[in-house]
């Protein structure tokens, strides 16, 4: 997710003058709300989710979620090949104008959140991918484990970054990477810890490493 993402519309008035008697006004022009556009449903007609995906662009910080969840119907349902396209990568690079890893950050959007998070957190969320994404990819944690793991973190992490700039979460979330992460990685190294995909077993007399665990833990949710 390195690209940089184009996802706000900055031509919310024309440049259209209309004249009132002495007076130039600039004339705004009616906003779509996309109020017909729901997660109920998603059109079986191609064209339609098409224009539905391009309308939804224009209101990123509060459709997000939707478009995931369109991007995700056609790749999931290969709904590229209706109009001939090879995958799922040329169909958004050529059909939707959009970089395949931004078409993948929608469909993480989608995935890991709700969409009441998605309009509360913003585009901060993009902090979080990564970190959920790590979890999700961990083939030593069992799926019902993994699913519930994933939740947990993600709900805590929205509460952490919700009400902050995006640098203040920025900051934040490179500071729990930093904490979790890196530390857990060192621990699992260690000779002297069995690290089973839902639990970690250390010996009763390492005393050491009880106390460094517990720290590591602490720091995380301090």
């Amino acid at each position: 997710m390195d690209d940089q993402f184009d996802f706000f519309d900055t031509n919310a008035y024309s440049n259209d003058l209309v004249e009132n008697k002495e007076v130039s006004v600039i004339k705004k022009e009616k906003t779509d709300l996309c109020e017909d556009i729901t997660s109920e449903s998603i059109p079986t007609n191609l064209s339609e989710i098409e224009i539905q995906i391009d309308r939804l662009k224009q209101r990123w910080s509060e459709f997000t979620y939707l478009i995931g969840q369109r991007l995700k119907f056609i790749n999931d349902n290969k709904l590229y090949e209706e109009k001939n396209y090879p995958d799922f990568k040329t169909y958004v690079n050529i059909a939707l104008k959009m970089s395949e890893n931004n078409a993948y950050y929608y469909i993480a959007i989608y995935e890991f959140f709700t969409e009441e998070q998605t309009r509360k957190a913003g585009s901060k969320l993009k902090l979080l991918v990564p970190i959920l994404n790590k979890v999700k990819r961990d083939k030593e944690i069992p799926k019902e484990l993994k699913d519930a793991r994933i939740k947990d973190l993600r709900d805590e992490l929205v509460i952490q970054i919700y009400n902050k700039t995006y640098r203040e979460a920025e900051k934040l979330i490179s500071n729990i990477r930093t904490k979790y992460f890196n530390e857990i990685e060192k621990i699992n190294k260690f000779e002297r810890i069995i690290a089973k995909s839902d639990k970690i077993i250390i010996y009763e007399n390492d005393k050491d490493i009880q106390e460094e665990l517990i720290k590591l833990i602490e720091e995380f949710y301090s």
